[in-house]
């Protein structure tokens, strides 16, 4: 046994100790602002960083939807990352059921890979909450049929199948934000951090003119009256701004307005924008645009008016065989909870295969079966409307190349047909396009995603 320190020497070991931990919250006073220096002194002091640390960033965190520590945040969570404790996954468990901060941090793939029971009861609760943070619930519904195995499948199952009776969709005014949108127009660099996707262009009187792409183009303008306190009236024009043209010899300095100038005089008041034969929630302008019948409030015949339907051209049915599973368990797993899939998509099903209801999990998605003519829904892929397509799967299941010239199918089989692999490719245009292996094992009757793989991104 070892002779007990000196007290001399305790005192001055906690002194020590306490010049450090004053430091540390010295400098982490001016986080978003830090130089390099002071991030390598604040790496060097590794422990002592992060316990003054984790205080701050559960405060930030606190604050992640109001904006306004976002660069002291970044800068705490990008700290913690040098400093933490590698293995110790569930000391952050607080931190990582707060939003915002798996958006920021890279600890995705060992929270993913891991094995541990505490981390795959973590992510099983996580799952199984509908109020924890969507990219951690996305994680775990990813990946807990890989790592957790049959004993995760009946969480996985009960939340895609609370999801897929979710078929009402929220009202465009709810879509659009409208209660959280601001009655003015936002400078450059407020527009750039603004975590709205609708924004106020320009205003005249009660109006104002707006730009949102609920409907599938970015550039979509719709118009909605202000009245001090609320928002309403809200039309779709069926119009977009005009393209960006850069400077030409004929025109060295364009124009930077790209809507109407006369926007008021045509849109307000002009009750084409607010025609609705069918009285079904969408004018005629929108039908247009969805591809939707005009005299039929109920497309699909499915008892849910057009408006309110998520998959307004397939009605519901259960997936049948194992190709139908696959394809609507793949689209699940691979997109659940992610945001950017909110705005109307067209999906192209193998031939001869009948339409069939896609949800992506976070309770916005529009989804419509593809159609081999050109609509104009189809016409905005590459400017808010997403293509997807599945197809034979790059590599097999030893990570060979396949040679997809030799192979007609479009599903790769394990000799049992208890494992399946698929191709999924997103296309939102020619240079913003990504391909996934995704790799499926049936659990009774059902298909869960067991792996996944990024083959291209462009």
């Amino acid at each position: 046994m070892l002779p007990p320190l000196p007290p001399a020497l305790v005192l001055s070991t906690c002194a020590f100790q306490e010049e450090r931990h004053a430091q540390a919250r010295q400098l982490l006073a001016n986080l978003g602002t830090l130089s390099q220096a002071e991030i390598t002194t604040l790496v060097r002091l590794g422990s002592v960083t992060h316990t003054e640390l984790l205080p701050l960033l559960k405060q930030y965190l606190a604050l992640y939807r109001t904006d306004e520590p976002q660069r002291a945040l970044s800068q705490a969570i990008e700290l913690l990352d040098r400093v933490r404790r590698p293995g110790q996954l569930m000391e952050y468990q607080e931190l990582l059921l707060q939003p915002g901060f798996l958006e920021n941090v890279r600890w995705d793939r060992e929270l993913a890979d891991s094995r541990q029971p505490a981390v795959l009861a973590f992510l099983k609760a996580a799952l199984a909450n509908p109020n924890a943070p969507p990219e951690l619930r996305r994680l775990a519904f990813l990946n807990l049929g890989r790592t957790g195995g049959a004993a995760m499948v009946p969480t996985i199952l009960a939340v895609r199948n609370q999801e897929r009776q979710r078929r009402v969709s929220g009202s465009f005014v709810e879509r659009l934000q409208l209660e959280r949108l601001a009655p003015r127009v936002l400078s450059k660099e407020e527009s750039r951090h603004s975590r709205i996707l609708t924004e106020v262009i320009a205003l005249e009187k009660d109006w104002a003119l707006l730009t949102n792409g609920e409907l599938g183009h970015g550039d979509d303008l719709w118009v909605a009256r202000w009245d001090g306190a609320h928002w309403s009236d809200l039309r779709f024009t069926g119009e977009t701004l005009t393209p960006w043209k850069g400077p030409t010899r004929k025109e060295p300095n364009p124009p930077p307005i790209r809507y109407p100038l006369d926007w008021y005089a045509r849109f307000v008041g002009n009750e084409a924008l607010t025609q609705d034969s069918d009285h079904d929630g969408l004018t005629e302008l929108m039908e247009k645009r969805l591809g939707t019948d005009p005299n039929n409030p109920d497309s699909d015949g499915d008892g849910l008016t057009d408006s309110e339907d998520r998959n307004p051209l397939a009605a519901p049915r259960p997936p049948v065989t194992d190709e139908e599973k696959i394809i609507v368990a793949s689209f699940e797993a691979l997109y659940a909870f992610r945001s950017y899939n909110a705005w109307p998509c067209v999906i192209e099903t193998p031939k001869g295969m009948r339409p069939l209801e896609f949800f992506g999990l976070n309770g916005r998605l529009f989804a419509l079966p593809y159609v081999a003519t050109k609509t104009p829904l189809t016409s905005c892929i590459g400017e808010g409307t997403a293509a997807y397509h599945f197809h034979l799967p790059e590599y097999d299941f030893a990570g060979k190349k396949l040679p997809r010239k030799k192979i007609k199918d479009w599903i790769l089989w394990n000799a049992a047909h208890t494992e399946a692999k698929i191709s999924l490719n997103r296309y939102y245009g020619m240079l913003n396009a990504e391909g996934f292996d995704l790799r499926l094992r049936k659990f009774g009757a059902e298909w869960v995603v067991v792996g996944l793989r990024s083959t291209w991104v462009a």
